[in-house]
């Protein structure tokens, strides 16, 4: 799966999650250009900035 990365975009895997950094500009494309969610066969969550940060100010003050 990391080796989908490119210059903008970034998959990073840790034990049982694989995450797709979006970069600049991925509006204009797929939610998922990587097809990770296909090719593991899972279903995905997706998480927007206000999302983490208000799960931050929760729990990690």
């Amino acid at each position: 799966m990391e080796a989908r990365s490119d210059d903008v975009n970034q998959v990073v895997v840790r034990r049982r999650a694989a995450h797709v950094l979006l970069g600049p500009g991925y509006e204009a494309g797929g939610v998922d250009p990587f097809k990770v969610e296909k090719a593991l066969g899972v279903a995905a969550t997706n998480r927007n900035f206000n999302v983490v940060t208000t799960l931050a100010d929760k729990w990690c003050s």
